[in-house]
């Protein structure tokens, strides 16, 4: 459909005109100012076409940690293990203690209360393995940690649930801890490792190739809950008898001291596998157009760049100025569960550009690579400044190729900072990254979309 809407160009040309020598000789440009006609088009005759495509790995960079299995009906059945590496503090406190000192050591994964999939009361197992060798730096979601521990070499293992039922202090925490005790040994190892070279704490990289490697963990008994961790870390537990100096008597002296944590200067990896249900797999096997994640499906979406072009040079010789191109697509929840919801986030990424754009850590440049959120009032997403991508096919000279118009739609995190250059407080996009937060599903209604091309253009009377 289009809508036209026509304003006339209001000029002080006459008055200008009298000033002017030879203005009453040449009558065209007095004629051009008061005879033009500005007219805005709203085009909306647009169509967008799609389809279901797999995504076998992910290479999100982020401190989440999933442990555990959870099947959930409509859905299917999501599991996870991790593997992940350690940055150390540059400095252990050797001046009050030293290896000997260390009386335990724990591994700590915190999580918020509520940040899990599943079932809270159900008792699950952790373990915990150290790595036999370093990770590889191009590492993603479907890595297998064969090869790299040996299951005969545990460091430590405990069974938890999420519940706080007849536990009112647990219940009051912000934070709660799965802690798994390592051996002892372990602790005063990585202890002795800083007294004698002190350099190999200088980096996260340095530290696991000279000292600790990480550790593997995985979910070794029960289903039914799949964790998110925020932050993991370990805590040494400290202990040394010293003399008092004004009194001369033994003190205990006590310390707890987080010097080991996943962080992002170093790999941490959530090893995932996803098995949909037939009922998801159904409806791409009919057609449909879903984002599923993590590791699942996105869409991959032909975008009218054609024909957009066609019609905003359609206006024949007149002056033209594109306005606006937006884009809003409905989007239906597929899963009726509560542990299922309808991406936070998209991007939309040329399909051609999207392995660099995640590998490379790019943000959205809205040239061709853009960011919605999902707007529950409407049921769908908007995308309102691809303008400027219309324009830079519009100035190219050669003929633009299947690949320029063709998009990916992914279900992503996007991060936020505050900007400290402006003088007004407000958030910025720091980062974005391939959806990992738990299971997500939705089907684009495409046949709903609406694109729409607005443009300004003069005409003559």
């Amino acid at each position: 459909m289009k809508s036209r809407i026509s304003l006339f160009v209001l000029a002080a040309a006459g008055a200008a005109c009298a000033s002017l020598s030879g203005c009453g000789e040449d009558g065209s440009i007095g004629s051009s100012l008061l005879e033009d006609q500005v007219q805005i088009v709203v085009d909306s005759s647009f169509t967008i076409s799609g389809s279901s495509e797999q995504v076998r790995s992910i290479r999100p960079r982020t401190l989440t940690e999933l442990l555990g299995n959870v099947t959930i009906p409509g859905y299917g059945t999501i599991s996870s293990s991790v593997v992940a590496q350690f940055l150390p503090a540059v400095a252990l406190d050797t001046a009050t203690f030293t290896a000997d000192n260390v009386d335990s050591i724990f591994m700590n994964f915190r999580y918020v209360p509520g940040s899990f999939i599943g079932d809270s009361i159900v008792p699950m197992g952790v373990t915990v393995y150290p790595l036999t060798r370093q990770l590889p730096s191009d590492i993603d979601s479907d890595f297998s940690p064969e090869g790299y521990f040996s299951s005969s070499d545990v460091l430590g293992s405990t069974v938890y649930t999420a519940s706080t039922l007849d536990n009112d202090s647990l219940a009051k925490l912000t934070t709660r801890t799965v802690a798994v005790k390592l051996p002892v040994e372990f602790g005063r190892k990585l202890y002795k490792a800083f007294e004698d070279n002190p350099a190999d704490y200088a980096g996260g990289a340095i530290f696991t190739s000279k000292v600790f490697p990480g550790f593997y963990a995985r979910s070794t008994f029960g289903s039914g809950r799949l964790l998110r961790a925020t932050r993991t870390s370990m805590t040494m537990h400290l202990r040394a008898i010293k003399e008092n100096a004004s009194t001369g008597k033994k003190d205990t002296v006590n310390s707890v001291q987080e010097y080991y944590a996943v962080a992002p200067e170093v790999i941490n990896n959530n090893n995932l596998s996803v098995t949909l249900d037939p009922a998801l797999t159904d409806r791409i096997n009919t057609g449909s157009a879903l984002l599923v994640a993590p590791l699942g499906y996105e869409s991959r979406l032909r975008f009218p760049a054609p024909e957009i072009m066609a019609a905003y040079r359609n206006h024949g010789s007149s002056l033209a100025v594109l306005n606006s191109v937006t884009m809003s697509i409905p989007v239906d929840s597929v899963v009726e569960s509560k542990m299922v919801g309808i991406p936070p986030y998209v991007l939309l990424v040329l399909s051609k550009d999207r392995d660099d754009f995640f590998s490379g850590n790019k943000l959205p440049d809205n040239k061709t690579s853009f960011y919605a959120s999902y707007d529950q009032s409407s049921g769908s997403y908007s995308f309102t400044a691809l303008g400027t991508y219309i324009n830079e096919l519009l100035e190219r000279e050669e003929e633009i190729k299947e690949e320029d118009y063709t998009f990916s739609l992914v279900p992503v995190m996007v991060n936020f900072e505050l900007d400290m250059t402006s003088y007004s407080q407000r958030y910025i996009v720091s980062e974005v990254i391939p959806y990992i937060e738990g299971p997500v599903a939705a089907e684009l209604d495409l046949e709903n979309a609406k694109i729409k091309l607005t443009y300004s253009k003069q005409i003559q009377l």
